[in-house]
């Protein structure tokens, strides 16, 4: 588990990295709450609040959009009724469409398929991480504050459709599905590179 999660903190430190000129680059710190998980047995109910930190490089493809990454490093992901929580990377693609509405003032809707893995903080050796594919939307507002530098407001939704696979000794492995959904509220900023 330490490996994988060096591994996903290197690559949303790297997101950056990838730019080129005119991408757009930010971050933005999230309030993730209200979420809800469906899945068999004891991995079912609703989700305490947890807290995240994203980071997007987008290049624009058309004026008004932008084709990108935006990882996501979230913490304290857990159900209600559990005390230790976990970790969980989402690493979307994200399409975006913005739109000016006034001088300073562009509003923007995402579209954010992709991946994510779960890093339970107490989980038996046995069961591996939660992985699978993941579904984003959402919108907001960028307001500038200065020629390359704008705050920005969103708020979004993300439903998760992970898999674990118990490894049981005498029997073949069996797999739990689980589904997630995480509203999300952030706040942060963007430049132009």
């Amino acid at each position: 588990m330490k490996k994988s999660l060096t591994f996903a903190i290197l690559a949303i430190l790297a997101a950056p990295a990838i730019s080129h000129a005119d991408t757009l680059v930010g971050g933005q710190l999230q309030i993730m709450t209200g979420g809800e998980v469906d899945g068999e047995g004891d991995f079912d109910g609703d989700l305490e609040t947890a807290y995240g930190i994203m980071l997007n490089a987008e290049y624009p493809v058309h004026p008004n959009i932008t084709i990108g990454v935006a990882p996501r490093l979230a913490f304290g992901v857990k159900l209600e009724d559990q005390d230790d929580g976990g970790i969980m990377l989402d690493i979307p693609l994200r399409v975006t469409g913005r739109f000016l509405v006034m001088p300073k003032l562009a509003v923007y809707a995402f579209v954010a398929p992709g991946y994510s893995l779960i890093f339970p903080e107490d989980w038996p050796d046995n069961v591996s991480d939660p992985s699978g594919f993941i579904f984003g939307v959402g919108g907001g507002v960028a307001y500038r504050l200065g020629r390359n530098l704008a705050l920005v407001g969103e708020l979004g939704y993300t439903a998760g459709f992970h898999t674990a696979t118990v490894d049981l000794p005498i029997i073949d492995d069996e797999t739990v599905d689980v589904e997630h959904s995480y509203p999300h509220f952030g706040i942060g900023v963007q430049t132009t590179m």
